[in-house]
């Protein structure tokens, strides 16, 4: 067996990878830090709890990035614990746009009126695009069931772009208060290469490359392969 130290490079650029999306890069995010938040602000609810109230709010990633998952402030007030989380595109300032991704959330409210945050996982395949806006849309699941839920505000004092419908009236835009969310990149387990790790897992893939077009020309087997 011939060895080299093609295939440790490889290992060593997985290794330096973020490892998850909880450690990946943000595409946006309103939360504190530490991940923190404010009070609650926004009612959700099912329309057998109410009016079937929905809330949207706007983000744009400074950069391409892929959605891998969502995480909101919530509480649970009464009902069914269960939410569904929708990214959609941005069509003239509401969340009417296509729809990119839907997710549901089933038990992870807390009762407890200081909130906690709730991810919603996606597929980790979808590219948003860097400077376009989207909106993080949440209403209650089932959204015939009887749930009654808060999603808190940020606690930076930040402003922008809102929407908020109900079963019976369309998207109505409003600018304001900002509810606590983050969207990041990656599914949670996939892999996501850091620029360090990225950069050695290319240097390793040239080097294996260029040793091969050299063996092959000499008449030996290509490195990294057994002999």
């Amino acid at each position: 067996m011939r060895r080299t130290f093609i295939l440790p490079l490889v290992a060593a650029a997985l290794c330096l990878s973020s490892g998850s999306a909880a450690q990946a890069a943000d595409c946006a995010s309103t939360l504190g830090p530490e991940s923190s938040f404010g009070g609650g602000t926004y009612g959700i609810t099912g329309t057998g709890a109410g009016p079937g109230t929905q809330w949207a709010f706007a983000f744009t990633p400074s950069v391409d990035c892929q959605l891998g998952t969502v995480e909101v402030a919530f509480h649970l007030g009464s009902g069914t614990n269960g939410l569904r989380i929708s990214v959609f595109e941005d069509n003239g300032g509401l969340p009417t746009g296509t729809l990119v991704e839907s997710t549901t959330v089933l038990g992870a409210m807390t009762s407890d009126p200081g909130g906690s945050l709730v991810m919603g996982v996606f597929s980790g395949a979808t590219l948003l695009g860097g400077g376009s806006t989207y909106w993080v849309a949440v209403g209650a699941e089932p959204a015939t069931g009887d749930t009654f839920a808060v999603w808190h505000a940020n606690d930076l004092a930040l402003t922008g772009a809102r929407a908020t419908r109900t079963s019976t009236t369309g998207w109505q835009g409003s600018v304001g208060s900002l509810a606590a969310f983050r969207v990041s990149e990656g599914g949670v387990g996939v892999p996501m290469l850091s620029f360090r790790g990225r950069a050695l897992l290319v240097a390793a893939l040239l080097l294996w490359a260029g040793r091969s077009l050299v063996a092959g020309r000499n008449g030996r087997r290509p490195l990294g392969t057994a002999s």
